[in-house]
Formats: structure tokens, C-alpha cells, sequence
């Protein structure tokens, strides 16, 4: 591991768009097939994240105890979508495994949101209790990844700070004390599409996606 092989190093570990939102039934059925577990680090919770079904929220949770002196942090859109962003991911598994389900990836917007809040929120909680060394980061829209757009430099669309002051605020905390400014970030209004955002084809106006003046917003069920 890096960990060892430069031991007086600082480490900041930031997952973009990766924020391992998976089905019980795809754990259970279908994640051995990507053999992950043979190349799973020595570390206590690590294994024992996936055996047990409780998968990345405990995996991370592990991961970030053992290293308390390194930060982990995720990103993500609230609704990061496309056939190739985690909605299309989440839509496949939510359909049996079937892949043609990543051509409607808007009908599992609304789930992978409510998912991956939840579960960064109870990762947030478990590993403040232990080391305090984990962030999570919601932006608004549906992009995937924070690059290709104008999130990192630029954006601060639902009241977020934009990614690069977040990202220097993270390597400006260290085991002697994390930045004030490295926070939980949550938008508000986080289903405002930005200019460039995935939405439906050929009609962008399918459900949860709908217009509002001249925007198209994703609007999900309280």
C-alpha cells in the first residue's frame, strides 16, 4: 500500500463520482464476478464490509479508521446521471442486472440520490465518531464527474462552495486539525440541470426531469 511505502507522507484520498451505490441483490449475486475480494488490503473491516453485506459505507468506514491521519472525502452530484453515471449503473441493478435499463438511467435518479445521501451521511457519522477524517460533497444537477464542465473552478450553483476551494480546504487539514472550511457540502435545489447536464432523450421532459420556466429541474417525491 502507498501508506507504507512513503510513511511520512500526507495522504487525501478523494473518490469522484464513485460513490459505490449498489443493490443488496447485485452484492450478493453478482459482485464476485468482478473478483474484488482477491485484491482486498489486509485491513480489519475490509472483507468483513463485503461478507457481510454492508458494503462501501463499512468498507469506508474501515479504511479511514486504520488511516486516521489521511483524509477521504466523496463527490458527486446529488443526481449524477447518463447510461454511464451512477443513475445507469444504479438503473441496471435495480432491473435484475439487465444493461438495456441504462437507456432509461432517469428512472433510478431519484433512488441513487436518496441512497447516496444516506449512505455518505452514515459513513460521515460512524467515522467522526472514530478519527473524523471523512467529508462528503453533493453538487447540484446531474453531471458525471467534476471534470468537463465548470464544477471545479466555477460553480457554486444551490449555495455550495466551488470544488477547488473544498479540495484545498481538505489538503490544508491534516491530524493536527481539518479546516473549518472542509465541510459536509449538500446544494440546495439540487435538481436545477446545469448547461451540459444529462437528461432524457430524445425527451428530456420524463419523469422525475420536468420544466420550471426555462429550466429543466429533477423533481422527486417528499
Amino acid at each position: 500500500m502507498l501508506h507504507e511505502v512513503w510513511p511520512a507522507s500526507q495522504f487525501h484520498v478523494l473518490a469522484d463520482a464513485g460513490n459505490g451505490v449498489i443493490t443488496q441483490d447485485f452484492l450478493q449475486d453478482e459482485f464476485s464476478n468482478w473478483d474484488f475480494t482477491a485484491n482486498l488490503p489486509d485491513i480489519p473491516g475490509v472483507r468483513e464490509a463485503i461478507d457481510t453485506g454492508d458494503g462501501m459505507p463499512a468498507y469506508t468506514e474501515a479504511v479511514a479508521t486504520y488511516f486516521p491521519e489521511t483524509n477521504w472525502a466523496h463527490y458527486s452530484t446529488l443526481f449524477d446521471g447518463g447510461a454511464g453515471g451512477q443513475t445507469g449503473f444504479y438503473n441496471i441493478m435495480l432491473n435484475n442486472g439487465n444493461p438495456l435499463f441504462a437507456t432509461s438511467w432517469w428512472d433510478a435518479t431519484c433512488a441513487f440520490g436518496e441512497d447516496a445521501l444516506a449512505q455518505s451521511v452514515s459513513t460521515y457519522d460512524a467515522v467522526d465518531a472514530a478519527s473524523g477524517n471523512y467529508r462528503y460533497y453533493f453538487g447540484t444537477g446531474s453531471a458525471h464527474t467534476m471534470w468537463g464542465r465548470n464544477k471545479v473552478y466555477d460553480d457554486t450553483t444551490g449555495g455550495v462552495p466551488t470544488v477547488v476551494d473544498w479540495v484545498n480546504a481538505m489538503l490544508a487539514s491534516g491530524p493536527d486539525g481539518r479546516d473549518a472550511a472542509w465541510a459536509n457540502v449538500l446544494c440546495n435545489n439540487c435538481g436545477l440541470t446545469l448547461e451540459g447536464d444529462p437528461v432524457p432523450q430524445p425527451n428530456p421532459f420524463q419523469d422525475p426531469f420536468t420544466q420550471q420556466g426555462d429550466d429543466i429541474v429533477i423533481v422527486c417525491d417528499q
